[in-house]
């Protein structure tokens, strides 16, 4: 390139945006299986006993749902933004080891009914 002609604008590779676009949706699905969660642990405890550790696990998995539909949303845009105008990728940042966090306190509070029930 000599500097007298201006660079020209090269489109942005479908592949990197449409790859953006799958990682968005596996992150949706995640986020649907834990508010699914959440309503199968509140229908089962109408066939249970009146213990509060179903209650507890599904309102920690509906709110890990919806934590993880919105970062997953906001990071999409961040990523797709990035890609757009060819700047670096932005980090994960903390959230997705929190969504990781929160399946072990639901883990754990799954394993605390199981026990609790022995």
């Amino acid at each position: 390139m000599t500097a007298d002609r201006p660079e020209e604008p090269t489109e942005v590779d479908a592949r990197f945006l449409l790859a953006g676009e799958r990682t968005l949706l596996a992150w949706l699905r995640t986020a649907m299986t834990f508010v699914a969660l959440g309503v199968a642990l509140v229908t089962l405890r109408h066939f249970g006993s009146g213990d509060v550790w179903p209650m507890v696990a599904a309102a920690a998995s509906c709110v890990l749902g919806i934590v993880t539909a919105g970062w997953s949303y906001w990071h999409w845009r961040r990523i797709d933004e990035a890609i757009r105008s060819r700047a670096s990728l932005p980090r994960t940042g903390l959230v997705a080891a929190g969504v990781v966090g929160g399946v072990v306190v639901i883990a754990v509070t799954g394993l605390v009914a199981v026990l609790a029930r022995l």
